[in-house]
Parts: C-alpha cells; sequence; structure tokens
C-alpha cells in the first residue's frame, strides 16, 4: 500500500488497487446530514477483495444507520492478521450512494511539526497529528483583550463511491490528485487547507452542503473517482 496506507485508509484499504499511486481526499466534516443515511442490510458480513492481497472488509451494524468495518490484513509472512475499524456511514445522494468513513482510534507517530512553521498572518490552520486525526488551531485576536487561542481535535472523513448488488461491492476513492489539480486549473471552488508546509497534503474544509455538491456534480467522473476495487461477499 502505498499513499493510502500513508493517509490511514489502511483499514479500508484492502483496496489495494484503489491505493497504489492516489490518496483519498480528506474532509473535516462528513458527506452527511442525518437525512442522508440510509442502512442495508445486504452489506453485513465479510468481503474479500477481488486481486491478489486477499484482503477482508467485515461490516457489522453499530447503531440504526451505523456500520463498523474492519479491515482484515493478512500478514504477508503467514503471522496473525492485521485488523483496523472505523466508523462508517451509507449516504444517499441522489442516484448515487456513497461510504463516509472515519476513524475509530488515534494512533500516535514519533513526527513533530513547529507551529511556527505554519502559514504566518492568518487566525487559523490545520495540522495532521496522527493518521485520519487533525488539529485547528485559532489565534487569539491581538485587537481583542479579551480573545484566547484556540485548538480543537476534528476527526477526517473520506468519501468512497460505493456501487453493490448484494454479492459485489465495488469502492472508488474521492482522489486527492484530482482535486488539487482541479482546484489549481480553477475547475473547482470549494473551501479547503493543506496540513503541511508544502502544501501537498490538501484537506477540505467546506462544509457538508459543500461537500455533497462536490461530489454528486463528479461522482460520474473516471478522473475524480478512479480506480475501483471489487469486493466479493463471502459466505
Amino acid at each position: 500500500m502505498k499513499k493510502m496506507r500513508a493517509v490511514m485508509i489502511v483499514a479500508l484499504a484492502g483496496l489495494t488497487g484503489l491505493l497504489a499511486g492516489c490518496g483519498p481526499v480528506s474532509s473535516l466534516y462528513p458527506l452527511f446530514t442525518d437525512s442522508d443515511l440510509i442502512f442495508d442490510p445486504r452489506l453485513l458480513g465479510d468481503w474479500a477483495e477481488k486481486g491478489p492481497d486477499h484482503g477482508r472488509l467485515r461490516f457489522e451494524q453499530a447503531g440504526p444507520k451505523l456500520y463498523r468495518v474492519t479491515n482484515i490484513e493478512p500478514d504477508a509472512k503467514g503471522g496473525p492478521a492485521t485488523e483496523t475499524s472505523y466508523e462508517v456511514h451509507l449516504v444517499r445522494l441522489g442516484d448515487y450512494r456513497f461510504l463516509d468513513v472515519a476513524p475509530l482510534q488515534m494512533t500516535a507517530t514519533g513526527d513533530s511539526r513547529q507551529l511556527g512553521s505554519w502559514e504566518t498572518g492568518t487566525q487559523s490552520g490545520v495540522m495532521q497529528i496522527a493518521d485520519g486525526f487533525y488539529m485547528e488551531l485559532r489565534a487569539a485576536d491581538p485587537s481583542d483583550s479579551h480573545s484566547q487561542a484556540e485548538a480543537r481535535l476534528r476527526r477526517g472523513h473520506w468519501i468512497f463511491k460505493a456501487e453493490g448488488n448484494g454479492t459485489s461491492l465495488k469502492l472508488a476513492a474521492l482522489d486527492d490528485d484530482w482535486l488539487k489539480d482541479t482546484i489549481d486549473q480553477g475547475g473547482i471552488a470549494i473551501s479547503h487547507t493543506f496540513v503541511d508546509p508544502d502544501k501537498k497534503e490538501i484537506v477540505i474544509s467546506a462544509a457538508s452542503e459543500d461537500l455533497q455538491q462536490l461530489v454528486l456534480k463528479h461522482a460520474a467522473d473516471e478522473n475524480a473517482f478512479p480506480e475501483t476495487a471489487i469486493f466479493r461477499k463471502m459466505k
């Protein structure tokens, strides 16, 4: 797993074909409101990835319209499989279905970043502190003596277009390289930020309504949702 594992969809990345060379866009806000959520019992159970990687996804019901999805990744040397779980919502927008995927636990790393290296002169910024988790920083207003700096922990959301019939499941992630390129070319105007000083890791900061408009407009675009991974229902 290349970039996607680095971004944490490690879990949903029994999607190996999906992740090679590109990664999913992360959003600070979910794709859904309560009225957009649906529950399809056909998703429940184990799904095996079609291909050489033999990854599995296990869907379990965690609430009335909530799934717990565990990525079960076999060890190449025959050791115990690695399991990572996510909170997943099934979202219906128009004629399309999407999975909104969010991490359930934070994995600490040894990386460190200096706050002073972040865009000076702005009143806020976002930095990645672990796979799928961000710290939103808001500076105190220098014109207000009562204003205080704030730091807010944010959990990321990954968006997958989902197609299935109960026996097969196709997943395609909203691609970060496509988003960056299309924004640079003026094809998209959506609120976003970068979580690294080199401005390579983009995060959508737009509200859920704007995020919905984006994915609906480009749901049929294979550049926006490339590299479909296919899973088969296990008996």
